[in-house]
């Protein structure tokens, strides 16, 4: 009795759950169909092919992907760019064959320096780059296609352990779709990618999920050091390009894994953030998730060895989350998934009346003193514009944005840990002219080596203090030691003097990388008169490229 109630429940749980979205999908499914065109054919042979009972899951399989067709496309290249992606194939293969301890980052950098060449190549030879052609899912997929790709992600399913197996919806979106990006899509490529990695299924009955997802990572080894700028190729490469070069941006080596996952039936996805808010660079970045039970693991593609991310992504620089779903309808920004993020309100200082809220942007700042944008507002009410779901412990600004032309509607500030927003400069707290570095607020860094010398920098920093009768005689009162945190610290001065004015004062001639300073009295509270900070020396300068933290 115990035996067979288990499955029945299963079965009609996923019952329930596909027959509500096919209610609900309904005017997609028909739009979709109507938008096909001359294609529509193939898509109704897709459902005519799944209409047997015993088919049901399958036929709201085939609804869910043909109803969210729309939106979905890639640019198609051609041919022109085949040598090189032959050429890079067979330079790693000779790379991995006569430098068997050469590091992934070596080869992959070896490899881009031929793909770079036979790109220039190329475009030298035909005179300009290609144009590409835009190609739309709905309008081109065959029904052989969509079979085959339903028919292969319902067999990974099956074979996996019953632990592993998802809910329906998460197989309908992390597992069940075709594609990942706007990558170029190929015949048998699932199949062929299930074929190869079908040995992780055989793995799960063995080992836990998070050992099978580290062991296809390693296998790959994809090889994210070469960003986006770098990347010769002008358009988005298909799984198999992929495979030949295994290196590329970050969104593209993480589309691959993801690929290589959903064919082996394990539940994966990627989120991505528009723009660092902590890095010189206008940058987004990419990475992975897998679902293992009830936990969402953040996968970072492209380093030498695999290692969940999730608390690197809680303490990183990041304004926003969002997740690329293959069912547009569903709700895309997950920030709280990985930081703490806040919802606030600031006022409107100098915008003036009747702004539009798609006009108004939260910014973070970059290199050239200029801020960039992360998100509209959510609303603006009065006097009042609002913000949901803002990553903290960071700097931003708030402009408006119209005929070409930028607008700070109120002062700098910082949302901190605990949600508070802390203006900087409005009660002359601030120094009329600073950077504003990644350093501040304090975060976790990580590149070890910058850190320690900003770290270092405090050291020899002297506090010096005067007297109310001889304001102009410094005296020293304490040089700071020992200072190695991003975070603050506090010290302990003794001295019976009655000192009136107080300064800080670092090295002559050095950069010292101070993010805040307060003088407290001996009950911790803040001493709001003291005289100055006096840390840079006029003849030496430097420039944002040496104050902000890459990446």
């Amino acid at each position: 009795m115990t035996k067979l109630f288990v499955p029945i429940l299963i079965f009609l749980t996923l019952w329930l759950l596909s027959s509500c979205f096919s209610n609900d999908r309904k005017d997609a499914l028909e739009r979709s169909i109507t938008l096909a065109g001359q294609n529509k054919k193939e898509l109704l042979k897709v459902l005519e092919h799944y209409k047997a009972p015993k088919d049901r899951l399958k036929l709201q399989a085939a609804k869910y992907l043909i109803s969210n067709m729309k939106g979905h496309f890639y640019w198609e290249l051609g041919d022109t760019y085949k040598v090189a992606f032959d050429k890079a194939k067979k330079t790693r293969e000779y790379l991995k064959e006569t430098q068997v301890n050469a590091t992934w980052s070596q080869i992959g950098n070896g490899v881009n320096a031929v793909f770079k060449k036979a790109i220039d190549s190329i475009e030298k030879s035909v005179g300009f780059k290609v144009s590409p052609k835009k190609i739309f899912d709905v309008q081109m997929l065959t029904a052989d296609f969509l079979i085959e790709n339903i028919e292969v992600a319902f067999a990974a399913h099956s074979k996996k352990p019953r632990q592993y197996r998802e809910r329906f919806d998460e197989f309908l979106e992390y597992v069940l779709p075709y594609r990942v990006i706007d990558e170029p899509l190929e015949k048998q490529k699932r199949k062929e990618l299930f074929e190869k990695y079908k040995w992780a299924l055989d793995s799960l009955k063995i080992h836990p999920m998070d050992t099978v997802v580290s062991q296809i990572y390693n296998s790959l080894e994809l090889y994210g050091g070469v960003w986006g700028k770098k990347y010769k190729y002008p358009g988005v490469p298909s799984l198999s390009e992929m495979e030949a070069t295994r290196f590329g941006s970050c969104g593209y080596i993480t589309t691959y894994f993801i690929s290589v996952l959903r064919a082996v039936g394990i539940p994966s996805g990627i989120d991505y953030c528009t723009r660092w808010g902590i890095s010189e660079t206008n940058w987004g970045h990419s990475w992975a998730f897998y679902i293992n039970g009830k936990k969402k693991e953040a996968v970072n593609v492209g380093m030498p060895d695999f290692k969940k991310t999730n608390a690197l992504y809680m303490n990183a620089g990041i304004p926003k989350v969002f997740r690329k779903n293959f069912d547009k309808s569903i709700k895309n920004d997950v920030t709280k998934d990985y930081r703490k993020a806040y919802s606030f309100e600031i006022e409107n200082l100098w915008g003036g009346a009747n702004l539009l809220p798609e006009n108004i942007y939260l910014g973070v700042f970059n290199r050239n003193g200029t801020w960039d944008k992360v998100i509209q507002s959510s609303a603006v009410d009065e006097n009042r514009i609002r913000f949901k779901d803002i990553g903290s412990n960071l700097l931003y600004v708030v402009f408006s944005e119209g005929h070409f032309q930028r607008k700070l509607l109120n002062y700098p500030f910082e949302l901190t840990r605990n949600g508070r927003l802390r203006f900087l400069n409005k009660n002359n707290q601030i120094l009329d002219s600073a950077f504003l570095m990644r350093k501040y607020p304090p975060f976790t860094v990580r590149n070890e080596k910058r850190k320690i010398q900003r770290r270092q920098s405090i050291n020899t920093c002297v506090l010096q203090g005067s007297t109310f009768e001889a304001p102009a005689e410094f005296q020293d009162l304490f040089t700071i030691a020992n200072f190695y945190s991003t975070f603050k610290q506090t010290f302990r001065i003794s001295n019976s003097k009655p000192f009136s004015n107080y300064r800080l004062k670092g090295p002559k001639g050095e950069i010292v990388h101070l993010a805040e300073f307060h003088l407290l009295d001996k009950n911790s509270n803040e001493i709001k008169q003291w005289k100055s900070i006096e840390l840079m020396a006029t003849e030496k300068k430097t420039s944002p490229m040496n104050i902000i933290d890459h990446k």
